[in-house]
């Protein structure tokens, strides 16, 4: 009854171990923080036209750009970019760092003429990283030239992301835990029981 019990808790263990869990995810979060990160880099770097790195950009050449570094290839114009990745719907409340945002062009505000990289938000307002005229800046969407220019967003990057070390981790943690139950295991199985031990002598009973 006792062996029973302690198998079963064993593989009740052997179950809750083996199951995988979150941290075999890691949020999109740390990859969006390491893309600005790696925009913030080239701050001051000039504008030309065409130009998609590393000494200049412009503004669809730098976007590509640093996604490029983090494995995700863009279209080449802003208008290409505006239909990568997918829509992000609800507005600007919906905006989460590393999206793209989008902006209307100079001659018609209704059609797509300029990308930057969102950063984080302000309230209602919200910054990010491109390259516009003056070079590679950080700018706050409400205050000036942008600010009725806003067209939407395209998320690049996946909701959550496997991250390869922890599965690496997992599966030897899991291994190690397999072994430990195989070994308690055995070392029960071979236990003698009540009814398996040897009736003491009768010098042994006194």
């Amino acid at each position: 009854m006792v062996l029973t019990c302690l198998i079963s808790i064993l593989l009740t263990l052997f179950s809750i171990g083996a199951t995988p869990g979150r941290d075999k995810e890691v949020k999109t979060e740390s990859t969006a923080d390491q893309i600005i990160t790696e925009a913030r880099k080239y701050l001051g770097a000039p504008y030309r036209y065409g130009a998609t790195g590393p000494s200049s950009f412009d503004c669809s050449g730098f976007t590509g750009f640093i996604f490029k570094k983090f494995g995700y290839t863009l279209g080449r114009s802003s208008r290409d970019q505006a239909l990568d990745g997918k829509e992000v719907k609800g507005g600007v409340k919906a905006l989460r760092k590393g999206d793209l945002v989008i902006f209307g062009s100079r001659k018609d505000r209704s059609q797509v003429g300029h990308v930057g990289i969102f950063i984080e938000a302000d309230g209602d307002d919200f910054y990010f990283i491109h390259a516009e005229h003056g070079g590679v800046t950080i700018t706050r969407w409400k205050y000036g030239y942008y600010a009725n220019r806003y067209l939407g967003a395209r998320r690049i990057l996946p909701e959550t992301q496997i991250d390869e070390d922890a599965i690496t981790d997992k599966v030897f943690a899991d291994s190690l835990l397999t072994d430990f139950i195989t070994s308690a295991i055995d070392s029960l199985l071979q236990s003698p029981t009540d009814e398996d031990s040897p009736l003491p002598s009768p010098s042994e009973q006194e």
